[in-house]
Formats: C-alpha cells, sequence, structure tokens
C-alpha cells in the first residue's frame, strides 16, 4: 500500500466535507459516501484492539474510490 494514501483520503475527505471559497458552508461530499466511510472506520475501531492491514487498506482503497 502507498503510505501515503491514507493521508491522501483523509485530506480528500476533509476537503470535500468543509470546502472553502464560494462553497463555503456546504459539503460536497455526498451523504452515501460520508456515511459509509463512518461506517468502514467505526468497524475498524470495534475490531477488538487488533490492528489488520489488510482490513485497514481495504477501508482506506473503499473510501478512496
Amino acid at each position: 500500500m502507498d503510505e501515503f494514501k491514507p493521508l491522501f483520503v483523509g485530506r480528500a475527505v476533509r476537503v470535500l466535507s468543509a470546502p472553502r471559497g464560494e462553497f463555503r458552508g456546504r459539503t460536497l461530499l455526498p451523504e452515501s459516501v460520508a456515511a459509509a466511510a463512518t461506517s468502514a472506520l467505526r468497524q475498524l475501531a470495534c475490531d477488538g484492539g487488533e490492528f489488520d492491514r489488510a482490513v485497514f487498506e481495504a477501508a482506506v482503497e473503499g473510501i478512496r474510490r
């Protein structure tokens, strides 16, 4: 996995969720995408504390798409 992919995904989600300029105050991230990303991240947090790189990479890739 590209080590910077999670950082890129995080920044993209942040920019689309809280854009600046003429789009300020609106979200450009569809609600379904935000809900899916939130669900994937919550699932990672509930996996009993065991870090599974494959599951993490799948979650990041799903959010990226």
